[in-house]
């Protein structure tokens, strides 16, 4: 994984919606019912406010290399090429 502000963003938010769905199914005894559901309250809180922090994605560029007449170095791919050229 790509170590960008995006994707760190991204694997947290994931955590806490993760964090979440695993406290919703914790099968408690009924006196812990309130104490579970507080802190599902507090849980999904803490996610809202993470979603407002989402940082801007970053612009990707990708490198384009290009060979004279479009030919692959790897001469496997070039026989592939050659053969398509071939079959028109």
């Amino acid at each position: 994984m790509l170590k960008t502000a995006w994707n760190e963003w991204s694997l947290k938010a994931l955590q806490l919606e993760t964090a979440l769905l695993a406290l919703e199914e914790i099968e408690l005894p009924d006196a812990m019912h309130a104490l579970q559901d507080a802190a599902q309250q507090k849980l999904l809180e803490l996610a809202r406010a993470w979603q407002k922090t989402q940082p801007a994605k970053e612009p990707r560029t990708w490198k384009r290399e290009e060979t004279a007449g479009g030919t692959p170095r790897d001469e496997e791919l070039a026989d592939l090429v050659k053969g398509f050229r071939e079959d028109g």
